[in-house]
């Protein structure tokens, strides 16, 4: 090993890794009473209307539950404009738990917490799972752990993958039927029941957040470029029962199997942006290209810098010359995915953390970082980077989360403000009656445990010396960021709106 570590160092490495973002998972159950997050309520209100009234229609739960922006209006009745895979996923898991509790009375009931659970957070985790086996692989696998904790803790997936948002689903979901369609073609049975079943998780995928379709076709023809027809009609194959339930799903709600929710909103905002381009996406954007970078709200690399490396690591991964059918996937996936995302007038995502559309590209643009580790410079560099994310986004996801597009900087604005000002996002240590900066003390120092262990994984002897090194570095890069981040260009007043309402 580079590193100096034996491999089953390396994989307690990340075993550790994987417990700490379950524990977050569980810890923040991502409910903040009295606020109700119109996309996640969408979907609990579609979940209980079938379950418990045997029906799409969310007339009943919109009466029960609250109304919101984010539904769709047909025929006299209302029904969640959200892709409906996600709902399906969790009509499965409440029928079952339903069979042992009685509906809840609000939708910040632990019976929501535990499908979201059980859904969301449990495929996150095995893909997470999956990409430290994959990393594990590669010939620099000693930088598997950091490159895990990146992706875990130190990017929006931390968020999505601990709330009832379909963009860590989706992105699970998609990195799972690729890592299928790899696991078949290794194992010598391309054709075999794992195309199938790869091509059951891309389908399901697409029904979740339809913005997925051109990534789902890349992985067709990813399958179609092995040469063998019968792995690319077993793929198909698979594809086909979810696009069957979406036909279904849209005939019994909409009227006709072709039309989406999206073509009855009932917000006169997002009726009129899906009126243009194709599903409400234009041309490509270079203004909305740059802002998913650098936007000071939404930009990727505001919240998690490493995201640099990623770039010169599909170069350095298709030089290499090994598995470049992998490599040239991976990269056209994600860059065609910004450039047709940059054409969506919408790009911000509302009140959001981060480019919330962007969150299902996370594992396949992480897949390349490995080749630009090379060099020792290189790796201390974006340990520190790593750092500096990490901290940033345990403080952004232990506060406030659903950020307005015109919030700046909103570590420095809304996150360290609220904390300093003893407000914290719900979570198991608030129920149990501790002081609120101090119910962050198990999960900050869990966080800084899998940091330590993540970014020391890439270091040789001298491990414990760099490892401090290139932690504390990013730790200052973020207090002197909290310290120097221009005020919000209102004065404040959101924010000052925001603690009000939440104290009030």
């Amino acid at each position: 090993m580079k590193n100096g570590k034996t491999p089953a160092a390396n994989a307690r490495t990340r075993l550790a890794i994987l417990a700490v973002f379950a524990f977050n998972a569980v810890y923040f159950p991502e409910v903040f009473p009295p606020a109700n997050s119109p996309n996640e309520l969408s979907r609990i209100e579609a979940i209980v209307a079938f379950v418990d009234h045997g029906t799409f229609a969310i007339d009943v739960p919109l009466k029960k539950y609250g109304d919101h922006e984010d539904k769709s209006v047909y025929g006299g009745h209302s029904y969640s404009n959200k892709a409906p895979g996600l709902v399906f996923a969790g009509i499965a898991v409440y029928g079952a738990l339903r069979i042992f509790a009685p509906q809840p009375d609000n939708p910040w009931a632990p019976l929501f917490v535990l499908t979201r659970l059980l859904t969301v957070s449990l495929v996150s985790l095995l893909a997470l799972t999956r990409l430290t086996r994959r990393l594990a692989r590669e010939p620099f696998r000693d930088a598997g752990g950091v490159i895990t904790l990146a992706v875990a803790l130190g990017t929006p997936f931390l968020f999505y993958g601990r709330s009832f948002f379909s963009h860590a689903w989706t992105g699970s979901l998609l990195f799972l039927a690729w890592d299928a369609v790899v696991s078949a073609e290794e194992s010598g049975k391309p054709a075999g029941a794992r195309m199938v079943w790869a091509g059951f998780l891309a389908g399901f995928a697409l029904i979740s957040e339809y913005t997925v379709a051109l990534v789902v076709l890349l992985l067709g023809l990813r399958v179609l470029s092995g040469g063998r027809f019968p792995a690319v009609a077993r793929f198909c194959l698979g594809v086909l029962p979810p696009l069957a339930l979406l036909l279904v799903y849209n005939f019994v709600c909409f009227g006709s199997p072709w039309s989406l929710s999206s073509a009855h909103e009932a917000a006169p905002q997002y009726a009129e942006a899906a009126r243009h381009g194709l599903f409400g996406i234009g041309p490509p954007s270079v203004r909305v290209m740059l802002a998913f970078l650098f936007d000071p709200s939404r930009g990727l690399l505001l919240f998690s810098p490493f995201w640099l490396w990623a770039v010169p690591g599909f170069v350095s991964w298709w030089r290499s010359g090994r598995e470049r059918r992998d490599c040239v996937f991976a990269a056209v996936a994600v860059a065609s995915s910004v450039i047709v995302l940059s054409g969506y007038p919408e790009w911000g995502g509302g009140f959001c953390l981060g480019s919330r559309y962007l969150v299902p590209l996370t594992f396949f643009a992480a897949l390349g970082i490995p080749f630009a580790l090379k060099s020792r410079p290189s790796r201390w560099l974006f340990a520190a980077a790593v750092s500096f994310s990490v901290a940033q986004l345990f403080l952004l996801a232990s506060s406030w989360p659903y950020i307005a597009w015109n919030v700046v900087w909103p570590v420095a604005n809304v996150a360290w403000w609220t904390i300093v000002r003893d407000w914290v996002a719900p979570n198991l240590g608030l129920y149990l009656g501790m002081p609120p900066v101090w119910s962050l003390v198990v999960p900050g120092l869990a966080t800084a445990g899998a940091l330590w262990l993540g970014v020391r994984s890439l270091f040789g002897k001298r491990s414990i010396v760099r490892t401090a090194a290139a932690v504390g570095m990013g730790i200052l890069a973020l207090v002197l960021l909290i310290a120097i981040a221009p005020p919000l260009p209102d004065g404040g007043h959101w924010r000052d709106w925001l603690i009000n309402f939440l104290e009030g």
